[in-house]
C-alpha cells in the first residue's frame, strides 16, 4: 500500500469547486430559491417600535410617544392597519370604562389621543 498523495493539483481543485457551485445551485434547499418578495415578507402581524411624524424641517416627533402600544397589520391585498396608543394610558379606578367620572373618562379620552 502506497500513502495518500495530498497534493492537491490545480486541476483537481478547479474540479471540485465547480461540483461543489453545482450542489449548491441545485441543491432544492437552495437560499436564492426561497427569497420572497418584500411584499410577501411584510404580510403579517407586526409590534411598532415607534410611530412617528417627520416635520418639514426634517425632525421627527413621536406620535404616541418613545414606546408606543400597539399592533400594525399587513394583508395580502396590499391594505395596512395600525391601531397605536400612547403607554400611559389613563387607567380606570372602577376597572370598568362604563362607571367612570366625567373627569377619568375625559383623561382617559385625552391619553389615547395622539401627541403633537
Amino acid at each position: 500500500m502506497t500513502p495518500w498523495n495530498h497534493t492537491v493539483t490545480t486541476r483537481n481543485f478547479l474540479s471540485l469547486s465547480v461540483i461543489a457551485a453545482l450542489l449548491i445551485i441545485l441543491s432544492p434547499g437552495n437560499a436564492l430559491a426561497q427569497q420572497k418578495s418584500l411584499k410577501a415578507q411584510l404580510v403579517g402581524t407586526w409590534k411598532p417600535v415607534a410611530v412617528e411624524n417627520l416635520r418639514p424641517d426634517g425632525s421627527k416627533t413621536p406620535v404616541f410617544g418613545p414606546t408606543p402600544l400597539g399592533i400594525l397589520i399587513f394583508s395580502e391585498t396590499g391594505h395596512f392597519s395600525l391601531q397605536a396608543l400612547r403607554p400611559d394610558v389613563a387607567k380606570y379606578v372602577s376597572n370598568n370604562r362604563s362607571q367612570g367620572t366625567p373627569d377619568v373618562c375625559r383623561v382617559a379620552s385625552i391619553s389615547l389621543a395622539p401627541t403633537r
